[in-house]
């Protein structure tokens, strides 16, 4: 095997494993500790953490192996759907839109304080 394919296969399961821990740390600090086990130790966390991440590779070579591929490219799409979608929310937020709705509305409200008869 030639030694690109080498490394580029380690650096897909690099990757892979990058985003099991990442979803494992969102489970635990938002889920777990907020939710189910409040007084939840750093060792605790930490060992729900990799039961957690070792759910998620299991889960991920289970979508692998059992699914046909056609869900795969589906899903592929439909992330970056998603993404295009809300991508342009999260960058310019929705903040500034309600402030210049709520500045036009008082804006409004100042002139019709003086249209209309006290």
């Amino acid at each position: 095997m030639p030694a690109f394919l080498k490394e580029a296969g380690f650096s897909e399961a690099t990757s892979t494993q990058n985003s099991a821990i990442d979803a494992a740390s969102l489970f635990t600090r938002n889920l777990y500790r907020e939710y189910l086990h409040r007084n939840a130790s750093e060792n605790e966390q930490a060992n729900v953490a990799k039961c957690a991440s070792v759910a998620v590779n299991h889960g991920a070579l289970l979508f692998v192996i059992f699914l046909p591929m056609s869900y795969g490219v589906n899903l592929q799409l439909l992330g970056g759907v998603l993404l295009l979608q809300t991508f342009p929310a999260i960058v310019f937020g929705s903040e500034g839109q309600s402030e210049a709705k709520q500045r036009r509305c008082g804006h409004c409200d100042q002139h019709a304080a003086k249209i209309s008869p006290p």
